[in-house]
C-alpha cells in the first residue's frame, strides 16, 4: 500500500514524501501492518510530514483491527519519531498516566494529591495489562526490533530504506 504526502503548489501538486506498507497474517485471525519505507524529501523534513505519514499508517492499522504496526529496519530519525508517537499514545491511557505519576512521586519522595486513597473514579479505570505484550498492543506500539516473524521479513534488495523523518 502506498501513502503519499502531497504539497499543493501554484503550478501543480508535488509529492514531498511517501510511505509503503503491507499487511501480513497474525495468528489466529488478525493481521499486522508493516511499514517498509517512509521517506520525506530533505527540503520538506522537520515539518511534521513524516509524523503525519506514520499516523496515517497507524489509523489504517486501527481501522483494519490490526494487532500493531511494525517498522522494517528503521533509521535513527524514524526510531525517534516512532518512540515519540508511542509515548504520546501510552500517556493517553489513564492507567499508564497514573502509574507514571506514582513512579515520579516515589522518585521525588513527596506524595501528591493523586497518591491519596483510591477514589471512585480511579476504581472505574481498567487494570493495567498483565504483560508487556498486552501493554504494547493497547498502546498501539510500533516495535520493529525483532517482533516480526522472520519468514515475513522482506529481503534487503526489495525492502528499501525505512529512513526519513520529519
Amino acid at each position: 500500500e502506498l501513502y503519499l504526502a502531497v504539497q499543493e503548489r501554484a503550478s501543480c501538486p508535488c509529492i514531498v514524501g511517501f510511505a509503503t506498507t503491507f499487511e501480513f497474517f497474525a495468528y489466529p485471525d488478525r493481521s499486522r501492518l508493516r511499514l517498509s519505507q517512509l521517506l520525506v524529501l530533505p527540503p520538506h523534513q522537520k515539518q511534521g510530514i513524516g509524523g503525519a505519514l506514520l499516523e496515517a499508517v497507524h489509523v489504517t492499522a486501527q481501522e483494519r483491527n490490526a494487532i500493531d504496526v511494525v517498522i522494517e529496519d528503521p533509521a535513527p530519525g524514524l526510531k525517534r519519531l516512532r518512540d515519540r508517537r508511542d509515548l504520546a499514545a501510552l500517556a493517553a491511557l489513564p492507567w499508564a498516566a497514573q502509574a507514571a505519576r506514582q513512579v515520579v512521586e516515589k522518585l521525588a519522595g513527596s506524595p501528591t494529591e493523586s497518591s491519596a486513597p483510591t477514589s471512585a473514579k480511579a476504581a472505574e479505570s481498567p487494570p493495567p495489562p498483565s504483560s508487556a505484550a498486552e501493554a504494547a498492543t493497547e498502546a498501539g506500539s510500533a516495535d520493529a526490533a525483532g517482533n516480526a516473524d522472520a519468514d515475513a521479513k522482506q529481503s534487503p534488495a526489495a525492502g528499501g530504506s525505512a529512513g526519513g523523518g520529519g
